[in-house]
């Protein structure tokens, strides 16, 4: 009141630090909870059921496959004498009992929708389990959510002279 006599006027401002979104309304942490159901969805679904995913370019005779079957990823290219080019779906139905499949004698698991048509084996190609994909998906969605932590707490801006 004195200063405001004296005729200096005064200004008071509070800056206060940002105030964080709660957790549960992040689109960090719900894109990462959408991503860990796909990866639990997909290893339990692995292991009923085989995916495939083909892609075939325009006007090559080679299809690359990326398979999800007996709980693990497989990845190969063989030759594709007949389909259309682009990208393929495919989700067969539930495995077999065990003995027949063991009858069969198959070396290769799935259904042998695409076949090779090369006279030379190809060696077999091994699969990458899918529980692998879990424990990388969850410390990069940590990170994510320390780093979204310590941005919003100011703890990752450099200081005013830095630059």
């Amino acid at each position: 009141m004195a200063l405001k006599a004296a005729g200096i006027d005064v200004e008071y401002s509070i800056s206060l630090p940002p105030v964080p979104r709660p957790l549960h309304k992040s689109l960090s942490f719900w894109s990462g909870v959408l991503v860990l159901i796909a990866l639990v969805a997909a290893w339990i679904d692995s292991h009923k059921h085989e995916t495939y995913f083909s892609y075939l370019p325009s006007g090559a005779r080679t299809c690359y496959i990326a398979s999800f079957s007996e709980g693990k990823l497989w990845i190969r290219s063989d030759s594709h004498p007949y389909g259309t080019a682009g990208l393929h779906f495919y989700h067969g139905p539930p495995y077999e009992p065990p003995e027949l499949i063991s009858s069969i004698g198959s070396s290769y698991p799935g259904s042998g929708l695409f076949p090779v048509t090369s006279s030379a084996p190809e060696p077999p190609t091994p699969g990458i389990p899918l529980w692998t994909f879990l424990p990388a998906h969850l410390a990069l969605w940590s990170a994510l959510l320390y780093y979204r932590h310590r941005r919003i707490k100011g703890g990752t801006t450099p200081p005013s002279g830095a630059l």
